[in-house]
């Protein structure tokens, strides 16, 4: 009996602290690299599962839906905003009718390439199942005709001017008489916007972020709104003077405005072309950047031109007879 007491104290065996560390250590080891391990297999099999799926999904695509003769292209339903040519956009989509399948045509692409186009501001591409491709196309409206200088690379001296366009948020846009159908910029009575200093202010395919340029477009907009827009047509925007634009009509007027008073400026504007219009007087200059008074330049009448035409040759005759 004691010999038994004996051999069961022998089999406890001591141990020290550092040993019953490392003894953890290795257990905490050993737990995570089972861990790791099952996780590893679990990623490999879905990764397997995902890729095995996917070829599948890939192969039964194919057999069921990219090759079905019902997802046949039979029409392309093609709707344009702004006055682009229906059949430029059809010619630039490149879809094939009665050959194309529906389901395998790639709609990001497409849409992508029309977004390349400066004119047009607004893509949607969409199916119509089971053979319908339908795009909505919105074009963007020019409101300015601008002239930029470009110099020939191989010889500084040389180049030409190039037209660009704006529309009303500031976006560039390169004529593209293509796409342009009924309302091409070209036949557009848009005014000319003058005195960009720096050709790089108007890049194509980007918005115009110049202070200048901004103060001309809101200035647009405001003269669109003034009750004597339909009466005389803005033929230019000049910026060229820091701090003021300069407005030409179609009725020969030339105005002034301080960019800081514009609204203030074009209501002055509105009053005084009332009162020109009930004395039946024509407005040749106006400064409407001065804010004591408002200078005025009027049109002679045709009687008074006719009076100083009058005077002009009598002055000549007696000029003549002097001599």
């Amino acid at each position: 009996m004691f010999n038994k007491r004996k051999n069961a104290k022998e089999k406890v065996k001591l141990s020290t602290p550092e040993e019953e560390a490392k003894e953890q250590k290795r257990r905490r080891i050993n737990r995570w690299s089972w861990r790791i391990a099952l996780w590893m297999l679990f990623l490999a099999i879905v990764v397997s599962v995902y890729f095995l799926g996917k070829t599948t999904l890939d192969l039964l695509l194919e057999k069921t839906v990219y090759t079905n003769q019902m997802f046949t292209v039979r029409s392309v339903d093609v709707r344009v905003f702004g006055g682009v040519s229906k059949e430029r956009v059809l010619e630039f989509l490149d879809v094939k009718i009665g050959e194309d399948n529906l389901m395998a045509l790639d709609l990001r692409r497409i849409k992508t390439r029309l977004e390349g186009v400066s004119v047009l501001e607004k893509i949607s591409v969409e199916r119509v199942i089971p053979d319908t491709l339908k795009v909505q196309v919105y074009a963007r409206v020019p409101v300015f005709r601008c002239y930029v200088w470009e110099a020939d690379p191989m010889n500084l001296n040389a180049g030409q001017w190039v037209v660009r366009y704006l529309d009303d948020s500031g976006f560039v846009m390169v004529p593209d008489e293509l796409f342009y159908e009924v309302h091409a910029p070209e036949r557009l009575l848009l005014p000319t916007l003058t005195g960009v200093a720096d050709k790089n202010v108007l890049i194509p395919n980007r918005y115009c972020k110049d202070q200048q340029v901004s103060r001309a477009l809101k200035f647009l907009r405001l003269y669109k709104e003034s009750s004597f827009f339909g009466f005389d047509d803005l033929t230019e925007v000049n910026i060229s003077e820091l701090g003021f634009i300069i407005a030409r009509t179609a009725q020969h007027v030339e105005a002034v405005f301080d960019v800081n008073s514009l609204e203030l400026g074009l209501a002055r504007w509105e009053a005084i072309y009332a009162y020109s219009t009930g004395q039946e007087q024509k407005i040749k200059t106006i400064n409407l950047s001065v804010s004591n008074n408002v200078p005025v330049v009027w049109e002679p009448s045709p009687a008074q031109e006719d009076r100083n035409s009058r005077s002009n040759r009598v002055r000549g005759v007696r000029s003549t007879g002097g001599r």
